[in-house]
C-alpha cells in the first residue's frame, strides 16, 4: 500500500522519464530494505515512511543539493537511513547534477 502511495505521487515530482523511472526501479528494488521495518504495526511503518521523507527534505534543504534529482535523492536517503555514510554520495550527485 505504501509503494503504491508513494509511486501514485510520483509523476508531479520528476523532470524527465528517467528520473521517474530511477525512482520506480529504487521503491521496487528497495522493498526488501523497507520491508524489513514494515510489522503488523502500522505506526512503525508509517513512521519509516514519514523519515523517509524527512530525511529528502533536509537534504533538500542544502542548496549545493537543489539540481540533484528525486531518483538519486531518495537513494542517498535510503543509505542514511540505514546508517551509512552520505557525503561522498551527495558530492557525487552534485557534480552529476550540475553541467
Amino acid at each position: 500500500m505504501w509503494i503504491e502511495q508513494i509511486l501514485d505521487h510520483s509523476p508531479r515530482q520528476f523532470t524527465s522519464k528517467e528520473d521517474e523511472a530511477k525512482f520506480s526501479a529504487f521503491v521496487l528494488d528497495n522493498f526488501n530494505f523497507l520491508n524489513l521495518f514494515v510489522a503488523d504495526d502500522k505506526k512503525k511503518t508509517g513512521k519509516l515512511f514519514e523519515t523517509f521523507i524527512n530525511v529528502i527534505s533536509d537534504l533538500y534543504k542544502d542548496p549545493a543539493n537543489t539540481y540533484i534529482p528525486i531518483s538519486n535523492m531518495c537513494i542517498i536517503a535510503s543509505r542514511k537511513i540505514r546508517g551509512e555514510t552520505i557525503e561522498a554520495l551527495l558530492r557525487e550527485a552534485r557534480e552529476k547534477a550540475l553541467p
